[in-house]
């Protein structure tokens, strides 16, 4: 069975999962299997694509999990494979509303990859894919799914005993968080804290755009209380206040 040791979040990745943690819905569309050996000169943090794809798998469930991360997953075999292969890349694909679809997460299980022999009367196999993936403090995450490949978990449960379950959990997630934190500095996003005073909500930090984690509820009647910056293009001294 393969073991994608090699895992990360990719460039475009963190741009996207920076983009949610300001309100974005997060959107996977699909599960890739390839068979690419990573090149040396490439990391997973700068992939756009797998190497070399060979399948697509339809997402069957989504599982928000406590911890911050999801856990998508599919079913897939060989019903359709002409070719033997090696199961070597595994990837989550999702959309970003900017750009389309993109290279969400990757891994790579290098020389650990399993051979997947072409089909036919002797050869079914048969594996339940599962991808844990860090999305932070997301609150809309969606996926993809067609009904008509809608798996419940009851036949999740009983295809358990049945098939292999093959998993990629991406890890280091302070790491990620670090690394997101970074991508929203890039884009000129600081992070600001919430705390509630009677019937007021106070956030401070710095900056003229910035994000927060709510700390308390809103009610009827409550009243914002941001931070104004003074523009440093307007002469006059005009008050700016911009938060989103």
């Amino acid at each position: 069975m393969a073991a994608f040791v090699k895992n990360d979040i990719t460039d475009k990745g963190l741009a996207l999962l920076a983009k949610v943690q300001m309100g974005e819905k997060l959107t996977f569309s699909k599960i890739g299997i390839g068979s690419g050996t990573l090149p040396g000169t490439k990391t997973i943090r700068s992939l756009t694509e797998m190497v070399q794809p060979v399948m697509d798998v339809t997402i069957t469930r989504k599982k928000i999990n406590e911890d911050q991360t999801v856990t998508i997953g599919g079913i897939f075999n060989n019903t359709d494979v002409q070719q033997e292969f090696y199961f070597r890349e595994l990837a989550l694909y999702a959309i970003d509303p900017n750009v389309g679809e993109i290279l969400y997460c990757y891994g790579n299980a290098g020389n650990g990859a399993e051979l997947i022999p072409a089909h036919d009367t002797q050869t079914l196999v048969e594996k339940i894919v599962d991808i844990v993936t860090y999305i932070g403090d997301a609150t809309e995450v969606n996926a993809l799914m067609k009904t008509e490949a809608y798996a419940s978990v009851q036949d999740l449960e009983e295809l358990s005993g049945e098939v292999d379950k093959v998993k990629l959990e991406v890890s280091g997630i302070q790491d990620k968080l670090v690394q997101m934190q970074q991508s929203l500095d890039q884009m000129g996003v600081h992070v600001y804290t919430h705390k509630k005073t009677g019937t007021v909500h106070n956030f401070t930090g710095e900056g003229a755009t910035g994000r927060a984690k709510i700390t308390a509820n809103f009610e009827t009647g409550d009243t914002i209380q941001l931070p104004c910056h003074y523009s440093t293009a307007d002469r006059i001294g005009k008050v700016s206040c911009a938060f989103y």
